[in-house]
């Protein structure tokens, strides 16, 4: 599936144990939380970091709230 938006910083989970900041894309159809194929969901891929703010193409795989990233271009 691919998918456009902008990649934004955002607070997960508030309140339990798992609360954290994200790299999130907001699109068209929804927020989803950016992770790699294989990365630790409890650390932060500074790759995002180069693209905050920005909106990108993502291609990927959606679970829920989760967008697992198979790449990504800048739009």
């Amino acid at each position: 599936m691919q998918i456009r938006g902008q990649v934004i910083l955002k607070r997960i989970a508030p309140g339990s144990k798992s609360e954290r900041d994200a790299f999130v894309l907001k699109s068209a159809a929804g927020d989803f939380v950016l992770r790699k194929q294989g990365a630790n969901p409890f650390v932060q891929d500074t790759e995002f970091n180069t693209v905050l703010g920005r909106e990108i193409d993502v291609e990927g795989r959606v679970l829920d709230y989760l967008l697992l990233v198979d790449s990504w271009k800048p739009a």
